[in-house]
């Protein structure tokens, strides 16, 4: 850590550092052949034991930075070269492409404002300062709201917001303790430290990365082991269910059909009064699924390979779609025969 401290510590400003947690499937040696199959440029050479040099190319933009192995997820830095804005864009397009192999980490919306409960309590609510958030809906894009200089954290100002329309995306802040941090957090894993004082990636790791990163795994667990298999002879499905948060009627299950048709291979089965039932194939990942729409509820029937990056990608899929919808996972209790 006294290493990263070093390369990256002190006063980052106009350069801010590009956080990436993803969950691998490869071994870093074998990055590059998966890139060259996505025609994505990536180099990745090693410095010391799980610490890599590491970039990534898309046409003529490049980005450089290094790779971090030790334990799940992998941690990948990203500092511009030219401006903030077109290395995070670029990581971001480039990571994407590199899917299944590389997934993203995931946090529901609620669960960074628990994060953000949790430090104002750790570290007192006037070391806390929000700069600003960033609400989501899948109708309207991406919408920017600026937080009132000088008012403290009130988790329940951004819900009111939120309301059965919107996700929180991201929120941007600053957070005192040993040391000042300068940061955003984001659902997908992608996180900015912009600046601080000496020393500050060590009090942003622990602050701030690694308590999201805890999260993110025990999101990635509510979807490993949800493939079909077969036991004793005898069929076993280990279905998720996602209640929406609103009724869902006949043209909102009509735009459930129509977003999956636009992501997925997909056969639709049954659509009309009372549900929807769709087949869909992830083109990337193989991954088979049978979807029931029902006016309460949308149930996911994973089928033989289905992983969690698939998983995850299909939920937060829905999740754009209806972001009141909540995850109500069946455990492994509840799996049933078919």
């Amino acid at each position: 850590m006294a290493s990263l401290d070093e390369r990256y510590g002190g006063k980052f400003a106009p350069q801010p550092l590009h956080i990436f947690a993803v969950f691998s499937r490869v071994r870093p040696q074998d990055l590059r052949t998966v890139a060259r199959r996505e025609k994505v440029d990536l180099t990745v050479s090693p410095l010391s034991e799980n610490f890599y040099d590491f970039s990534l190319g898309l046409r003529r933009r490049f980005v450089q930075g290094n790779l971090i192995t030790s334990g799940k997820p992998w941690t990948i830095l990203i500092r511009p070269s030219e401006s903030s804005a077109v290395a995070g864009e670029v990581s971001r397009i480039a990571l994407k492409h590199l899917y299944p192999d590389l997934g993203s980490a995931y946090v529901e919306s609620e669960q960074l404002l628990d994060f953000l409960d949790q430090l104002s309590d750790q570290i007192g609510a006037s070391s806390l300062q929000i700069r600003d958030y960033f609400l989501k809906s899948g109708k309207e894009g991406t919408t920017k709201r600026a937080w009132p200089r000088g008012e403290r954290y009130i988790r329940k100002k951004i819900e009111e917001e939120m309301a059965r329309k919107f996700l929180l995306d991201g929120i941007s802040f600053s957070a005192r303790s040993n040391t000042t941090v300068e940061a955003r957090v984001a659902r997908n894993g992608h996180f900015v430290l912009y600046g601080g004082e000496k020393g500050c990636y060590s009090v942003f790791n622990a602050l701030i990365y690694q308590p999201l990163v805890k999260t993110a795994i025990r999101n990635r667990r509510l979807f490993e082991g949800r493939e079909r298999r077969v036991v004793d002879g005898q069929p076993i499905v280990s279905p998720l269910k996602i209640e929406p948060g609103i009724d869902l009627g006949p043209g909102m299950l009509k735009d459930l059909r129509l977003t999956l048709m636009s992501n997925y291979s997909t056969a639709v089965i049954h659509e009309g009064n009372p549900w929807l039932l769709i087949n869909a194939i992830d083109r990337k990942d193989g991954c088979y699924y049978d979807i029931y729409g029902y006016h309460d509820q949308i149930v996911v029937v994973p089928s033989e390979g289905a992983s969690p990056e698939g998983l995850t990608r299909l939920y937060t899929t829905i999740l754009d779609l209806f972001p009141s919808a909540k995850l109500q996972p069946f455990g492994a209790e509840n799996a049933v025969a078919r």
